[in-house]
């Protein structure tokens, strides 16, 4: 587009309007009727929570990343009802696509984790479940990897992004070990 920055708003604009479409779809799979789902993709796209997104051609890669969990979350959930394998593969793509795009994607394993319990019901303490959340696994690994490039490949600054201070990790620590400690059985 050169220095014609129409181009540009045409992309962001289609963007979001991938994601208000995408939002919908979201809303309907979690048993919305059509209007609730359409009031959602509507307050996503008039809710000003990433107002910096419209602000410029910088910001674009942030809707991207929006456009791309989405995908994601949507290609897991047709995983979980399907079973089939290969639809986790691209949404584990999908979202290794994303945190390309910006760094808050690395959360959505965990959005799927919420969505796995509270949604679908699959308790991960309960024995018949276990075998259901082993595919947490390769998300996890592919987190791994994404943080391991980061450190390794992008410079100092990174590697204070991903390697917090001392302090905070014994926090970190503490917190994760009084957690655990509330699931296992004494």
């Amino acid at each position: 587009f050169g220095l014609n920055p129409l181009g540009y708003n045409a992309v962001t604009l289609f963007l979001h309007l991938v994601a208000f479409l995408l939002v919908m779809v979201l809303g309907r799979r979690m048993r919305l009727n059509s209007w609730g789902a359409a009031a959602a993709g509507v307050f996503f796209l008039v809710l000003g929570v990433h107002f910096q997104t419209v602000g410029g051609v910088i910001s674009s890669g942030r809707i991207l990343m929006v456009v791309l969990c989405l995908i994601s979350f949507l290609l897991f959930d047709d995983f979980r009802k399907s079973g089939q394998i290969l639809k986790m593969v691209l949404s584990g793509w999908v979202w290794f696509l994303a945190m390309n795009c910006v760094e808050d994607a690395v959360v959505l394993p965990f959005l799927f984790l919420g969505y796995d319990f509270w949604i679908l019901g699959n308790n991960p303490l309960l024995k018949e479940n276990q075998k259901k959340f082993r595919i947490y696994v390769p998300l996890f690994l592919i987190q791994l990897i994404f943080l391991l490039i980061q450190y390794f490949f992008a410079g100092p600054a990174m590697r204070s992004y991903i390697v917090p201070e001392p302090e905070i990790v014994k926090k970190i620590a503490g917190i994760l070990w009084s957690l655990a400690n509330l699931f296992v059985p004494r």
